[in-house]
């Protein structure tokens, strides 16, 4: 039998309770935010307007107090974004969601949804390890979208609980839903937006793509060859000097003196630090060996610097320096590197360039 704990539903509400979804919790929005009297609550910048679906307010709350301050946007433009927060027990199971649940889901819905748009992002917040998917498509669909990822999400949660129980009840397997509503100010307006969004997808697609044991087993040195890939499209005055910038970012801006190692310091003026940076172009040379890969992250760079180059790229009033360096992050993101491995990556990359430049 399963513990009371198990038995509830994975988005948050009794199995006896009926079952809301996202787009029916909106319809009801103006109601709700009529019949308050509070202040409106500021916007947030990384989320859009929702609740938890299937969890009711408690008594004398402000309903729907998340969603206040964003409605009038909110119910001029109906959203079609779901935003999921899928909360698993640690890094592997974030992995194993992706490739066993998360991938074949996506498959799934393209085939029945054409017009799908979605990506993915790895976090950790307070409630613990968790994928963050976001998908949208035409009205008339998102509702069949959403039961479908409830039902496999569900599914794949109970699995886990079935192969190892959790103990620790301050950690729990579950999902929650949220309606997502685009960041503007972050991506530049409407265009910016747009834009972000068919960048997303396709980092998330790559990734998508690359997913799987031979991943796993070698995650920063895919990492690396995604970011020597995608830096190559910028302009070679601007590529030494933004793997040192990034590596610097990622680093939580480390002076140079603090790049020290086991092996060394990370020192164009240390032996051992070549070496490694000489390594690690080796490395990344075997990664691209397996035509798979190669494909997958060859492709993806140059589908992004063909968008980058594309007329609707004068709509967006961001720098390709600027755009560069957030993709290439959210991507490794999706890849499992983390920015710690970010930063020693672009910093070994930093030095194998500044040594062929020292050395041609």
């Amino acid at each position: 039998m399963r513990s009371a704990r198990s038995r509830r539903s994975r988005s948050g509400s009794a199995s006896s309770m009926p079952r809301w979804s996202v787009r029916r919790f909106a319809r009801s929005i103006p109601r709700l935010v009529r019949s308050s009297s509070s202040k409106p609550c500021p916007p947030a910048t990384s989320i859009g307007g929702g609740t938890v679906p299937g969890r009711r307010p408690p008594p004398n709350s402000s309903p729907s107090s998340d969603i206040r301050g964003r409605t009038e946007t909110t119910m001029r433009h109906r959203p079609t974004w779901l935003y999921y927060r899928i909360y698993v027990v640690g890094f592997d199971e974030v992995d194993d969601l992706i490739e066993s649940h998360v991938k074949p889901a996506i498959t799934s819905l393209r085939g029945s949804f054409p017009d799908l748009r979605w990506f993915f992002l790895r976090y950790v917040d307070s409630g613990g390890f968790h994928l963050r998917l976001r998908l949208a498509t035409g009205a008339a669909d998102i509702d069949s979208c959403e039961e479908y990822l409830d039902r496999r999400l569900t599914a794949a949660l109970e699995e886990y609980d079935d192969a190892d129980p959790v103990r620790d009840l301050s950690v729990e397997r579950r999902f929650v839903k949220r309606l997502y509503e685009p960041e503007y100010t972050k991506f530049g307006g409407p265009a910016g937006v747009a834009f972000a969004e068919r960048l997303l997808q396709l980092g998330s697609e790559a990734v998508l793509s690359c997913v799987g044991a031979r991943h796993r087993a070698a995650r920063p040195l895919y990492g690396a060859a995604h970011t020597a890939l995608m830096v190559q499209g910028l302009p070679s005055a601007q590529r030494v000097t933004f793997l040192h910038q990034y590596a610097w970012s990622w680093s939580g801006y480390a002076p140079s003196r603090t790049w020290q190692t086991s092996e060394g310091q990370l020192s164009p003026h240390n032996a051992a630090a070549r070496h490694r940076a000489r390594r690690l172009r080796d490395q990344i040379g075997l990664v691209l060996v397996d035509d798979h890969t190669r494909s997958a992250l060859t492709g993806y760079a140059r589908e992004f610097w063909d968008l980058l180059r594309s007329p609707e790229r004068a709509l967006v009033p961001r720098s390709d320096y600027l755009l560069v360096f957030h993709h290439v992050h959210l991507t490794n993101n999706r890849l499992g590197v983390v920015p710690a491995e970010e930063a020693q990556i672009a910093r070994l990359l930093w030095l194998g360039a500044t040594t062929a430049f020292e050395e041609a």
